[in-house]
């Protein structure tokens, strides 16, 4: 990952630059030659007096801010797949990421990750005094109003031009503008004050640059009705910004768990035409979280849950949204690393059902089958994606 690079008088020569990430750097003199480019990322980028020379520059991400690469001999800028917004924190272990990059990638996308902490656009100081301020006076235990669809929803609507909490709503408009779907990964707990309850101490473990811009991203998804998908604190920022609430919840932390059917009709076609599920077939995935769904947003539906923890829930809210509480990206680790590239010839799955009851999967056919029914959640997602595009790049 290269970002925020000054690159004046460089050379890349037949380099592998597959996915890099140049983002919001800046290129003086340099140039890039006879390298491998497809699905590196150049947003928000300044060129001065640079080129790209005999670089196919198909699935290439050129969203540049100002200026432009001279190009010589290379393939036209196409765009051949959807393009999915992920943001991240640059500074996290990133246990997850890698995996959901992978699997977007598999079933098809180009992946846009972009910093979920802005730091560097924004005054964060300010910013957190914003948004405190906004939820302590001007929201916090009071009600949304029906013009809004939660206390979220409200901070970033009412932000004032020139304010930082506008200037972040403004940065994910601009990425959102580039790409065709939203996901939200996971990270550490959210605020209470997000959803109209307090803390102790007051507005404690919060990261308000990433909450803010995750928010705000969310939101310019669900106003241009793109496709969105969030895992694990990502699927609670969608039920608390469509309304809902959380808890604290223990005992969810690092298992395989045997997913409980929602019993909905909307549920029931989820499961077997979106999932294909046979009727008795299970879904088991990983789970590993400390916060759960409390009350759910009325806009979703609840497709999975464990123990009364909603672990899968699906709208069409403004444009298809899925929130996933477990994380099935867990299908790349058990295909390429228990699972020796898909022979599963060593896998000993420990699988916790609702009821307490642990049981041992060593049948490689049935691991097999875990992974699949993983993988399909994010084809749904992507298949959803494909579905919305309304016209192709070119």
């Amino acid at each position: 990952m290269i970002t925020r690079c000054d690159f004046e008088r460089v050379v890349f020569q037949r380099s592998d630059l597959s996915k890099a990430i140049f983002n919001h750097s800046v290129f003086r003199y340099s140039k890039i030659d006879s390298s491998l480019l497809e699905g590196a990322s150049f947003f928000d980028v300044t060129v001065q007096n640079s080129e790209l020379a005999y670089c196919d520059l198909t699935d290439v991400l050129l969203f540049l801010r100002q200026g432009i690469f001279k190009t010589v001999r290379c393939s036209k800028n196409v765009l051949t797949k959807p393009v999915i917004a992920m943001p991240i924190v640059l500074q996290d272990k990133l246990i997850f990421a890698p995996l959901i990059r992978q699997s977007l990638e598999e079933n098809g996308a180009l992946c846009l990750m972009i910093e979920a902490s802005p730091s560097n656009e924004v005054n964060g100081e300010l910013l957190e005094q914003e948004i405190i301020g906004a939820l302590s006076s001007g929201c916090l235990g009071k009600q949304k109003g029906p013009e809004f669809l939660s206390l979220a929803d409200r901070v970033l609507s009412e932000a004032l031009p020139g304010s930082q909490v506008y200037h972040v709503t403004k940065l994910a408009n601009q990425v959102m503008a580039y790409a065709d779907g939203l996901l939200l990964p996971g990270g550490d707990s959210m605020a209470r004050e997000w959803y109209g309850q307090s803390s102790e101490p007051l507005f404690d473990h919060e990261n308000w640059e990433k909450a803010c811009m995750e928010f705000a991203l969310l939101k310019s998804a669900l106003d241009s009705k793109k496709p969105k998908m969030g895992f694990c604190l990502g699927s609670q920022r969608i039920n608390v910004f469509l309304g809902g609430t959380l808890k604290d919840v223990e005992g969810q932390w690092g298992f395989f768990q045997d997913l409980q059917r929602g019993s909905s009709l909307g549920a029931k076609k989820f499961q077997q035409e979106e999932m294909k599920l046979e009727p008795n077939e299970p879904f088991i995935s990983f789970s590993c979280h400390e916060q759960a769904v409390d009350q759910m947003s009325p806009l979703l539906n609840l497709i999975f849950d464990f123990d009364g923890i909603p672990k899968l829930m699906v709208s069409q809210e403004r444009g298809f949204v899925m929130a996933s509480q477990v994380h099935p990206e867990i299908y790349r680790y058990i295909d390429e690393v228990m699972g020796n590239l898909g022979k599963y010839k060593e896998i000993e799955m420990e699988v916790v059902s609702s009821e307490g009851q642990i049981t041992y999967i060593q049948n490689p056919e049935i691991v097999a089958n875990v992974s699949r029914i993983n993988n399909r959640i994010y084809g749904i997602f992507m298949e959803k994606v494909k579905d919305n595009q309304l016209s192709f790049r070119t």
